[in-house]
């Protein structure tokens, strides 16, 4: 295989190059279409894309970084539901997303645990999903900068990053690379609306409704893979176990 082409399937092109540039595409082209205000979710959609190139949308998902993809996609059918039905100033633009996120937490915890889950684990899984979903999604901004969305931006960039650790040192070099991807795709809209705030560019809660779905899923994919459980969570063309950058 040519370098060029080997390049495009190495994981640090899939993780940090090219979910930023499907990112900020994807800003770029909303915001051009559809106004500052649905900008951000142009990452979503960037996240979508890398996505579709690594682990695909494979159907019927199987395993559990299979199954990424598709709540992912949801989540942002649910976010751009949400900016059409709701002002970006109403407690609505709010309150909205966190309980779509809710409730799509609420199927992919089914989905991801299935029938190995009891009522109890299932509960935890649900609870504790809310209560993150409600920190990033339900805090009033505080301050001009805060407004933008930039703080919980980064906030969610550096977990994304934290996550990608404990995956990487856990096992599961998978679901590091996808953690990676998505603290790549979050800081795009982060970064815009920080460096050129007269842009008018706010990262809303319904902007952050997949991004925070993505982290849950792979939180709680590592949480129940458990060591040693990488090869059994890889995607059929998992790049760590028939690697293709060689």
């Amino acid at each position: 295989m040519s370098f060029p082409m080997s390049f495009l399937y190495h994981p640090a092109f899939q993780s940090l190059v090219l979910p930023p540039l499907l990112a900020g595409l994807g800003v770029l082209l909303l915001r051009a279409s559809a106004g500052p205000r649905w900008a951000p979710l142009g990452a979503a959609l960037g996240l979508l894309a890398a996505l579709a190139v690594l682990p695909g949308f494979d159907w019927p998902a199987s395993a559990r970084a299979q199954k990424l993809p598709w709540i992912v996609l949801a989540g942002t059918a649910l976010a751009a539901g949400c900016l059409w039905r709701t002002t970006e100033s109403s407690r609505a633009a709010r309150w909205w997303p966190w309980g779509g996120a809710v409730l799509a937490w609420a199927a992919a915890c089914f989905w991801l645990a299935g029938a190995a889950a009891g009522p109890l684990q299932q509960g935890m899984a649900l609870v504790g999903g809310a209560a993150a979903l409600a920190l990033l999604l339900l805090i009033p901004p505080i301050g001009p900068l805060s407004a933008r969305g930039v703080p919980v931006s980064a906030g969610l960039t550096l977990a994304s990053l934290a996550l990608a650790g404990l995956a990487g040192t856990g096992g599961s070099l998978l679901l590091a690379q996808l953690a990676l991807m998505l603290a790549a795709v979050v800081a795009v809209p982060g970064l815009w609306a920080w460096w050129r705030p007269s842009s008018g560019l706010v990262v809303s809660p319904a902007a952050l409704l997949p991004l925070g779905l993505a982290w849950l899923v792979i939180a709680t994919s590592l949480l129940m893979a458990g060591p040693g459980a990488a090869p059994k969570e890889a995607a059929p063309e998992d790049p760590y176990y028939t690697p293709r950058w060689k």
